[in-house]
């Protein structure tokens, strides 16, 4: 990650006078991989994209000014590609998504309708609100339940996705719960899916195992990853290893990237 403190001081004086003559201020941000921004109530959110001119390139970052006094920090070590001095740029950063498609706290507009007949449409978004939750569905056998709980709010080693934000990032498809409605039922309570990855592309199945209902038992798990050549590795873990598992044998590093987009190159010096 970029050190803000010190790109902060070097770049200070030349952003500010670049500033707009009225604002008393400037906004930099800084998109460097997957850092948080905050939110205006102090809640940490996933960059949006936005466009700007590019007006510094150097060898670690790309600075743009979206606007007369906001500017961004880019580290280039994640870019889709460098842009030169004077392009206009679009830049999408990386964003975790719902298995919709959209953004984590996204929009929603809902219409409401007074007593009189009038309507009117309200925007909401959960603030803070970062659960991927896995499609189908609610869960009833109780391991099965607390396999998904674990898929949805257990974060990875990057302290910033959970295991369902990996999983929407690998293109998990298809899934599919056994979800046993009884305990004499022997069927075990299981969740699959596929992926599609650099790292590993097939179909991965998790079985959640009964606990023996000691409260400092881990729960215990075994997963299967089998290829698209057919080829099967059984693995057993726990909740204290899944997510790591998990990361480890699907997870390949491609959605780490800042989609840049020239949209119009600087003009040409004359000679």
């Amino acid at each position: 990650m970029l050190n803000r403190e010190t790109l902060s001081e070097k770049y200070k004086v030349t952003l500010w006078g670049r500033k707009a003559k009225v604002p008393k201020a400037i906004t930099i941000n800084y998109i460097d991989g997957f850092a948080l921004g905050k939110g205006i109530f102090g809640q940490s959110v996933d960059p949006s994209p936005f466009e700007g001119e590019v007006i510094i390139v150097e060898e670690q970052v790309v600075i743009v000014q979206a606007k007369k006094n906001e500017f961004y920090i880019i580290d280039q070590t994640f870019m889709s590609q460098v842009p030169e001095v004077g392009d206009k740029i679009a830049v999408n950063p990386y964003f975790r998504k719902m298995f919709n498609g959209q953004r984590i706290n996204s929009k929603h507009t809902q219409l409401t309708q007074y007593m009189n007949g009038d309507c009117f449409e309200a925007n909401s978004a959960l603030l803070g609100g970062t659960i991927s939750h896995i499609p189908g569905n609610k869960v009833n056998n109780p391991q099965l339940k607390y396999l998904v709980d674990y898929l949805e709010n257990t974060k990875l080693s990057d302290g910033y996705r959970s295991v369902t934000h990996m999983l929407f990032d690998a293109k998990a498809t298809n899934f599919i719960a056994v979800d046993p409605v009884s305990e004499s039922d022997p069927t075990e309570p299981s969740l699959q899916f596929t992926v599609d990855t650099a790292k590993f592309k097939g179909n991965v199945k998790i079985i959640a195992h009964e606990n023996d209902n000691n409260f400092f038992s881990p729960n215990q798990f075994t997963v299967y990853l089998t290829d698209h050549a057919g080829s099967e590795q059984m693995l057993e873990t726990d909740d204290k290893s899944l997510y790591k598992l998990l990361d480890e044998m699907i997870d390949d590093g491609s959605w780490n990237t800042i989609a840049v987009n020239i949209i119009k190159k600087a003009p040409k010096k004359r000679q």
